[in-house]
């Protein structure tokens, strides 16, 4: 059974008010906070974020995550694949998904990620066991989509150029290298969830959740 403290409504609703508050905010700041607020409502999740990816492969947020919730570029983080794979996800909160503080911060049990733009990302995340299904999906990835110009992350605005995706995947590939890591075994160890995660994600990606 799915149970929600928060009423909400239709979610085509829903939809419409989100992608209207974003693509009407005056600054990209405020674009950004309200395309999170939309992320939370639209998905009944318990929070939402936007992250970018930066030219040393590594994310920041954009808005809906303290600016100490950062991944490093050596990180693990299942987000690079949705930005190579341009494919939204979902996915339990596994091990390894991202970086400890950073999951720890969400507090998620479940994760949901989208494209937006070209080198961010719309998160969503769900504190409860409580699965987001393949519509959900669909409407973060929509969503995604048609806020990314108000925030500034349009395709024409924000290219995933051939730079920044060696970057990201250079911060993947990293990681994978032990003799480039102070503790060689920890990096071992963090690949091998990395690639756990990742192939768990995949795996929702293409059935997400039935319920």
């Amino acid at each position: 059974m799915r149970t929600f403290d928060a009423p909400v409504a239709d979610p085509a609703v829903e939809m419409g008010r989100a992608i209207a508050a974003a693509t009407g905010a005056p600054t990209r700041v405020d674009a950004a906070a309200r395309a999170v607020s939309g992320i939370i409502r639209v998905m009944r999740a318990d929070r939402a974020a936007v992250l970018r990816c930066i030219d040393t492969g590594g994310f920041v947020p954009v808005a809906g995550l303290p600016a100490t919730a950062v991944i490093g570029p050596r990180e693990p983080f299942a987000g690079r694949w949705v930005l190579e794979q341009r494919t939204a996800a979902a996915f339990p909160a596994a091990e390894g998904w991202a970086p400890a503080a950073f999951a720890a911060e969400t507090r998620a049990a479940w994760v949901a990620l989208a494209p937006l733009g070209g080198t961010e990302i719309a998160a969503a995340f769900r504190c409860t066991n409580v699965p987001f299904y393949r519509g959900e999906l669909e409407r973060l990835e929509a969503l995604a989509m048609a806020v990314a110009p108000a925030l500034g992350a349009g395709p024409a605005a924000r290219p995933w150029a051939p730079g920044r995706r060696a970057a990201c995947r250079r911060g993947r590939s990293r990681s994978e290298q032990p003799d480039r890591q102070p503790a060689p075994e920890r990096a071992a160890a963090s690949t091998t969830r990395a690639q756990s995660s990742i192939s768990g994600m995949t795996r929702y990606s293409s059935f997400v959740c039935w319920l």
